[in-house]
């Protein structure tokens, strides 16, 4: 197993490093051989290349198995000209991660209105959509033909569809076996007509799995009434991110939820949150996204390789995250915990051996 490690900016180098620990303590329990390969992005590698995203980067990421992405501070790098690229979208688009996977849950200890527990997962587009870099093979899909006009247009592919259509689908398999698609047909009949189609049509291939259609609008106002009733949401790129953001927030987990990307033959975890500048170097981050991230990647590769001991143990971290989750002393500061970094690293590598039958617990 060969892992590329990309430690971001900020807080990035010590909730990856986090990651990385925890990967190492799974693997070698599995009896797994394994590589973790460290390349830097961000500020660091800009200022030991002149790029934000060097190709030795992308050169390790096609060679791994599963890439570890930290946070970045995207916000200040310079213009794409002087190096400034975002190494995530650069990843996404040169390795086909078509669809993003983005869970959103309740858990014991953890400010949310919502009890019983939710768990849901939204699965968006990653390739298409309306954003300024996926529409065109040459130049942005936003244009201002007069200062006083401003177009954008959205792609929307069968093909496209039919991954994230796809992914979605297998990954209900192994949940409750409910997907939802998240439209707004009624306003855009045919992009989102050949959205919906297409979901028809892989739907069909999915018996096992119950298939419903919602309106992005009624979709948000059930989110903030019942989120429980979703198990696996998807849609299109800019839905997905509104919605995504609205279910973590919802079920007060936007700081501490996990972020995968998938393709044809590369997986990447990333922590979903920003690298928090003021906190780096202080060993205070809480590293909970980034390795509820790293889980949910051996889950993935788990079942893409029918490998039960991958998914055994990613489901081991994620039980254990939720048990130490529920402990305030066993939270770090953000939660109102003592924890540092460190410390909460050390307690979920041990309480997930444990759990496995790996080592006892004081």
């Amino acid at each position: 197993m060969r892992l590329a490690l990309f430690e971001g900016d900020g807080i990035g180098q010590e909730v990856s490093q986090a990651a990385r620990r925890l990967a190492e303590e799974m693997f070698r329990f599995m009896g797994i051989t394994h590589e973790i390969v460290t390349v830097p992005v961000g500020w660091s590698a800009l200022c030991e290349t002149g790029s934000t995203f060097p190709s030795e980067a992308l050169a390790a990421a096609r060679e791994a198995d599963g890439i570890i992405l930290g946070p970045l501070d995207l916000a200040h790098y310079p213009a794409p000209g002087l190096g400034g690229l975002d190494p995530e979208r650069e990843l996404i688009r040169e390795l086909r991660l078509h669809s993003r996977f983005l869970p959103a849950r309740t858990y014991a200890g953890v400010t949310s209105p919502f009890r019983p527990s939710v768990d849901l997962l939204v699965v968006r587009d990653n390739t298409d959509g309306m954003f300024a870099d996926r529409g065109a093979p040459e130049g942005p899909f936003e244009m201002m033909p007069t200062p006083d006009l401003a177009l954008s247009t959205r792609k929307v592919t069968r093909e496209g569809i039919e991954n994230l259509a796809r992914s979605a689908f297998e990954t209900a398999r192994f949940r409750r076996q409910h997907v939802t698609a998240a439209h707004q047909a009624d306003a855009m009949p045919v992009s989102e007509g050949l959205f919906l189609q297409t979901m028809r049509d892989v739907a069909a291939d999915y018996p096992e799995v119950e298939y419903h259609e919602e309106s992005v609008d009624r979709m948000a106002a059930w989110l903030e009434r019942d989120p429980a009733r979703f198990d696996v949401i998807v849609t299109t790129s800019l839905f997905g991110r509104i919605l995504s953001q609205q279910a973590a927030q919802v079920t007060g987990s936007h700081r501490i939820s996990a972020s995968l990307s998938a393709g044809y033959s590369h997986v990447m975890a990333r922590a979903h949150h920003g690298p928090a500048l003021s906190l780096a170097g202080q060993n205070v981050a809480n590293p909970t996204s980034m390795l509820s991230s790293t889980g949910f990647m051996m889950a993935y590769l788990g079942h893409q390789a029918a490998c039960d001991r991958l998914i055994r143990v990613a489901s081991t971290v994620q039980q254990t995250l939720t048990e130490v989750l529920a402990r305030p002393e066993w939270r770090t500061a953000d939660l109102h915990g003592p924890l540092s970094t460190h410390e909460y690293t050390d307690l979920v590598i041990e309480l997930a051996l444990a759990r496995l039958g790996a080592a006892p617990v004081a």
